[in-house]
This record gives C-alpha cells, structure tokens and sequence, in this order.
C-alpha cells in the first residue's frame, strides 16, 4: 500500500469521503464521486441517508460522471421510495425461492420487514426505456450476508 494512502486509513479511518470530489445534491445531501481508472463506465456517486419506508440508513450508488446524478436516476429513486412496498410484495416468493436454493433447506419468511434489512440501493446509469434498481439486504434471521434483487422498471428481474 502506498504510504499516503496508508497514513490516510490511520489518521481518518472510514471517512472516504475526505479524499474525494463532494457535492451536495438537494435529494441525497452530501454525496461523493469514487472513481474506476480501470473501468470508468463503473465511476458513481455513493452516500448515505434515512430511507423513509424503512426509516434506517442505507449506502445509495449512482454510475454517473462527475458532474453529477442524473434526473432520470432522482425520478426512479423517488418512485421506488413512494412504491418500496409494491417492490417488496413482489420479491417475497422468488426471494424465498433463491434462499431455499441458496441454503438447501426450507424457509418460510413470516415478516419481510423483521427478517430482512435493506442496506443498499444502486441505480446504474439509465438507458432509454430501462429503469433498473438493485436493493440489497442482509438478514440475520436467514444468516445471508447478502442478497441482491434487481427490478427493471418496477418488475422483478433477478435476484443473486
């Protein structure tokens, strides 16, 4: 490791926001651009804040450029912040059905809301018509560290 970047991580640990191009965006507070020299079509702004159907924090991850979030990308969080419960009875079948596989045992999920916890939401950079979204949660309850499920204009595409 490079020795600035070293005394970076002891000095001002879990702040890489420091470092990094900031801006303040009116929706998502303070956000900043992390950037992929090897693959710059991965270049986003992250940050985070209260998602309100959940009322906890959550990382969100826009792909953008520097000069900021799209309009397009703002539209489809707002939609899926005013519909996270619409999204969420879709996903519960096909959820279970992916831990089932996932673990090689039979579970029931009672409460999503109690037996899962959304901790990320990434919005890749919009193409035309598609509008996708990618939740992330963990769940304790299952004992997944991970689970990610991606909606293409408001229907379910997959979940890995």
């Amino acid at each position: 490791m490079e020795l600035r970047q070293l005394l970076r991580n002891l000095i001002i640990p879990n702040k890489p926001w420091l470092f990094k191009k900031q801006i303040h965006d009116d929706l998502f507070g303070m956000i900043w651009f992390n950037i992929d020299k090897k693959q710059p079509e991965y270049d986003h702004y992250q940050g985070h804040l209260t998602f309100k159907p959940t009322n906890m924090e959550i990382d969100i991850f826009f792909d953008s450029d520097p000069e900021g979030i799209a309009s397009d990308q703002k539209t489809v969080f707002k939609t899926l912040e005013n519909n996270y419960h619409d999204y969420i009875s879709r996903l519960l079948r096909p959820m279970q059905d992916s831990i089932v596989k996932r673990k090689s045992k039979d579970i029931v999920i009672k409460d999503f809301n109690t037996e899962f916890q959304l901790f990320g939401l990434s919005i890749p950079r919009l193409k035309s018509r598609h509008k996708d979204v990618t939740l992330s949660f963990i769940s304790d309850n299952h004992a997944i560290p991970n689970i990610n499920a991606t909606f293409r204009n408001g229907e379910l595409l997959n979940i890995e």
